[in-house]
């Protein structure tokens, strides 16, 4: 994810000033992995110009109420580092709540794959798609890494999961940082 972070950062420096950056986090079940991004988003983007955006989709309208809510417990958060926690977090009402700062730049939408074509969804700098493509036939999966893949903006980052989408020969895209990442750079 600190991946995409540094992306960001390089491509704040390769758009107009004050031109907002979006990112989708697609399949992101109760909105832990959006909400990470938005943090790299921020932490990348606080000494540029540019606006961002996160949109965190998942085919689970209670996993979007609940991402909505911005309200994680100790275990949902178990991984965040103290820095983190400290910047992005409060604790209210026995839990651990978003700080505004995140919220503001996030939202959620129900979104299925397997309709991507008739998604409303588009035109982003980077899509996040991890741990979600497993669950589809081989078929499938590349339908709807080409339908994600066409919704980045040109010079945008599709990032998959590890051995997802094996074999995908992307047009008009090659691969990122190949040693550590499966992304993929659209041109």
């Amino acid at each position: 994810m600190e991946a995409v972070g540094e992306f960001l950062h390089r491509k704040s420096q390769l758009t107009e000033p004050g031109e907002t950056l979006s990112i989708w986090s697609v399949g992101c079940a109760m909105g832990q992995e959006a909400y990470s991004l938005a943090m790299v988003a921020l932490e990348s983007l606080q000494h540029t110009t540019h606006d961002w955006s996160v949109l965190g989709t998942d085919i689970s309208p209670s996993a979007m109420m609940y991402a909505n809510r911005g309200s994680f417990t100790d275990k949902q958060v178990h991984g965040v580092n103290t820095r983190r926690m400290a910047c992005f977090f409060q604790w209210e009402q026995g839990g651990w709540q978003v700080q505004p700062s995140l919220r503001e730049h996030t939202r959620f939408g129900v979104s299925n794959l397997k309709n991507l074509e008739t998604c409303p969804y588009d035109g982003f700098d980077v899509i996040y798609c991890q741990n979600v493509l497993i669950y589809f036939r081989t078929e499938m999966v590349r339908t709807i890494v080409e339908q994600l893949r066409k919704r980045l903006k040109p010079g945008g980052l599709l990032v998959l999961g590890a051995g997802e989408a094996c074999g995908w020969e992307p047009d008009n895209a090659s691969r990122w940082r190949p040693q550590e990442l499966n992304a993929y750079w659209a041109a």
